[in-house]
């Protein structure tokens, strides 16, 4: 840990400041800054890595199809403060955030977050942190109960982030456009296909050589790319619908195009002041 500067204390221990935070925080170190306390993130039971898989690539695959932003999975440190620093479970920043971000961290808030309760952190994620994001202009706020299903969605309501969508079987995002799912399908425990659930939201399956989840052409039809590949690239691309089902980490290959296969080494996958590490859309 950064030895702090700053004169404020709390329970005898010394308060560090986003930048002292940022400045300690490498790549692999996954924690949070709440309220100038570091807050390490503990290892997740498989339900919760099941259901934000699932999350992670319904999101980034209507994302990426729609050309709407980008989303990142717990790699960037968004500061909210002078001693508020969070790595998000999933962040969303539109196409207007994202020509803004620096290269080492986002000194604003996404537009959507997307928050998976743990045992150890649920307190923190309905309180200090719901805080902050409220706070701090986040537009749209899920967090996701694996263990009891009690998923909560809050939007933006003026100063505050209200409630929407309570027990209602479809939820609609009101920042992601067009974007929406079913509360059937957060059950980690019943998870259905990745594939089956990006049709039924207008992403044809992706076919042998073709583009990662298609592109549209005329009519709202999908086209394949195939022919636009070449070598490695395409023998990778045949891996991508396997991917989205077995739930591994996406990847990039070949520069800005980017498919689902086997989850990349920790180093890589890291976190911190380093290169942002996004994963790019087609």
């Amino acid at each position: 840990m950064p030895a702090a500067t700053a004169n404020a204390t709390r329970r005898g221990r010394r308060l560090l400041s986003a930048e002292e935070f940022l400045d300690w925080l490498k790549p692999g170190v996954h924690a949070d800054l709440i309220q100038g306390e570091t807050v390490m993130h503990s290892p997740v039971n498989l339900r919760h890595a099941d259901l934000l898989n699932f999350v992670d690539f319904l999101l980034r695959a209507y994302i990426e199809f729609h050309k709407l932003g980008r989303l990142y999975r717990e790699v960037v440190a968004v500061r909210l403060g002078p001693r508020q620093v969070f790595l998000p479970d999933l962040a969303f920043f539109t196409n207007e955030q994202v020509a803004r971000l620096p290269a080492t961290h986002a000194p604003f808030a996404p537009t959507l977050v997307v928050e998976a309760l743990s045992l150890r952190t649920a307190h923190l994620d309905s309180g200090p942190k719901f805080a902050a994001y409220e706070q701090q202009g986040v537009t749209e706020y899920w967090i996701l109960d694996p263990e009891h299903l009690a998923h909560q969605f809050f939007r933006r309501d003026g100063e505050l982030l209200v409630p929407f969508a309570e027990e209602e079987p479809v939820i609609r995002s009101q920042t992601v456009k067009g974007f929406w799912l079913k509360r059937a399908w957060l059950n980690p425990k019943k998870l259905p296909a990745v594939r089956g659930c990006l049709a039924e939201l207008g992403i044809g399956p992706v076919d042998e050589g073709a583009d990662l989840v298609g592109r549209r052409a005329k009519g709202g039809k999908l086209k394949a790319q195939g022919s636009k590949l070449k070598g490695s690239t395409r023998g990778q691309v045949r891996h991508t619908t396997a991917g989205l089902a077995s739930g591994a980490e996406p990847i990039a290959l070949g520069g800005a195009r980017s498919v689902w296969g086997a989850p990349p080494s920790s180093s890589a996958w890291g976190k911190g002041r380093g290169s942002l590490g996004s994963v790019r859309g087609p």
